[in-house]
């Protein structure tokens, strides 16, 4: 097991199905969810974000390093009535699962290199859904640390040439300042 490995199984065998389940990006991206389509959740892990897009309709995987995460995203899934694909994979390393995706989601994860592969393994017309912290978020709270982080409007230098249909960077109901964006790859490319 890798480091990041251990500390994500622990985190998610301690949250459980009790955890809150969804992030923001389902309220987020609302207004540009297809109706079916491909959906692929990064660094998904135990979240309810990979169940909340399946319940919207589309067929979803949910990539993450954590099997325990990826678990408890069946558990979940199959409480809820609705099927999904897990697979595990180091996201820092690794590539993602191969495309293109109607929609891609990723929610408190950041790793810059890979912003350039979700933007090419969306289908022409898709959608990136991001939800990161930003460093304003340590005026608050010691967590998420600074690597896990991004700088103020840093979101929009990694998205490349995706068409931002939304961006806002505030401080949200769960009390976390963070970064939200929705963008669209070109119909074209």
């Amino acid at each position: 097991m890798t480091t990041d490995q251990d500390r994500w199984n622990a985190r998610w065998k301690v949250r459980g199905l009790a955890s809150s389940g969804s992030s923001s990006l389902l309220e987020l991206v609302g207004p540009w969810l297809p109706a079916a389509g491909s959906a692929l959740d990064v660094a998904g892990g135990g979240s309810g974000d990979a169940v909340a897009l399946a319940v919207a309709g589309l067929t979803v995987t949910v990539a993450d390093v954590s099997d325990a995460g990826l678990a408890l995203n069946r558990k979940r899934a199959a409480q809820s009535g609705v099927a999904i694909t897990t697979v595990q994979v180091d996201l820092e390393n690794d590539a993602l699962p191969p495309g293109p995706w109607a929609v891609i989601t990723l929610a408190n994860f950041s790793h810059g290199p890979l912003f350039g592969c979700l933007a090419s393994a969306l289908a022409p017309g898709g959608i990136l859904a991001v939800v990161i912290a930003t460093t304003t978020n340590l005026d608050r709270h010691a967590k998420p640390p600074l690597s896990f982080l991004l700088e103020s409007e840093e979101i929009l230098g990694l998205v490349g040439n995706l068409e931002v249909l939304h961006h806002s960077e505030s401080w949200r109901v769960n009390g976390r300042h963070e970064a939200w964006l929705v963008a669209r790859r070109s119909v074209y490319s």
